[in-house]
């Protein structure tokens, strides 16, 4: 009788197990990272045999909207995750995503404004997830993402795990795909320089920067214009004179000279600080 009653009791552990992990995200489920992040598993570990051959994107945007793979310290981006599947029709869909520093894969960032339906889940080797607590029936994802403080440039990556389900209350026939996106996250912009003070445009590229930057700017009027090379502390490093003209003008700078970092370059008009843009040197 005894046996029988713990054979039941297994039974029924085993079918809430299943039912709960196809209502909530593996993370918070079964403690489990499944974004494809180093040293883990993908969902893929126990979602088989879907034939939907789905693909996992993500997108991160700055406040205007634009996509973005240079953010700036303590600053928040959008983020989204679409999943979308080349055949068949998915009853619903979720997710996993953990942003790491790619020096030593831990987590950086912070997760915010969560949409519907997500959570996150705190691992025991500090990394967070947010992912789906409940099947979505939209194939988009969305929630926002605050930059930590750096004081040097530091690459990071989200690591994302899509999944497209068939619904049947089981883990057959579902299917996902993984995906990366990174980032250059720069320090915040030094002392007594704001960014984009007027609506004097200045364009850099490349950047990052290994010898030569070019420089667009678009100026309104024929002036004498001076460009500021600065590093992170406020040091000035390099100034060039600019005879703009008005409309477009553009120029080469070289800056093998100055050693790898972060750096702003600040475009100034009898003193006045007109945009300032950073770039990274290599």
């Amino acid at each position: 009788m005894k046996t029988n009653f713990l054979l039941i009791l297994a039974v029924a552990l085993l079918g809430y197990i299943t039912l709960s992990s196809r209502s909530g995200g593996v993370g918070t489920i079964a403690n489990t990272e499944a974004a494809g992040t180093p040293g883990a598993t993908t969902c893929m570990n126990c979602h088989l045999g879907g034939t939907f051959n789905p693909t996992t994107t993500i997108n991160i945007k700055n406040s205007s909207g634009t996509s973005v793979t240079t953010v700036q310290s303590d600053s928040v981006y959008d983020v989204s995750v679409t999943i979308v599947a080349a055949s068949g029709t998915p009853g619903a869909y979720g997710f996993q995503a953990i942003f790491l520093e790619n020096q030593n894969n831990t987590n950086i960032g912070t997760f915010q404004n969560l949409g519907t339906g997500q959570a996150t889940k705190t691992f025991a080797n500090g990394r967070v997830a947010v992912e789906h607590n409940t099947p979505s029936t939209s194939n988009t994802f969305s929630f926002k993402w605050k930059a930590p403080s750096v004081a040097t440039a530091t690459l990071a990556t989200l690591y994302t795990f899509g999944l497209a389900i068939n619904s049947n209350s089981g883990s057959t026939g579902d299917i996902g795909d993984g995906h990366t996106y990174q980032v250059t996250v720069q320090p915040s912009l030094p002392s007594g320089i704001a960014q984009n003070e007027s609506g004097v445009e200045m364009t850099l590229f490349p950047n990052p920067v290994v010898s030569d930057v070019n420089v667009k700017i678009s100026f309104d009027k024929e002036t004498q214009l001076q460009l500021s090379v600065f590093a992170t502390d406020g040091k000035l490093m390099k100034t060039q004179a600019l005879n703009a003209t008005a409309g477009l003008n553009n120029l080469s700078i070289n800056l093998s000279d100055l050693n790898a970092g972060i750096y702003m370059m600040v475009l100034s008009d009898d003193n006045k600080k007109l945009v300032s843009k950073s770039f990274v040197k290599f």
